[in-house]
């Protein structure tokens, strides 16, 4: 049973996903590792990772202004 995902980026690097070991790194064209997240449960276990996705810098300049907009209470059981 392997999992794991992998993801090619703009710059022509790939970021990978190490589902089971935890890991999620980027590769660089020269195949160095450019960057890398362990997700730590504690000292000596990792938790999986199902997926890592990269995201522009500006992903979120279109989210819309929320202000104005009245917080909803929700209703009583």
């Amino acid at each position: 049973w392997r999992r794991g995902k992998h993801q090619e980026l703009p710059n022509g690097n790939w970021l990978v996903t190490s589902a089971e070991q935890g890991r999620a790194f980027e590769v660089g064209t020269d195949g160095q590792v450019q960057f890398e997240f362990l997700n730590h449960f504690d000292d000596r276990r990792l938790l999986t990772i199902a997926e890592a996705l990269w995201l522009p810098t500006d992903y979120f300049s279109d989210v819309p202004d929320c202000e104005g907009l009245a917080a909803v209470a929700p209703a009583a059981p």
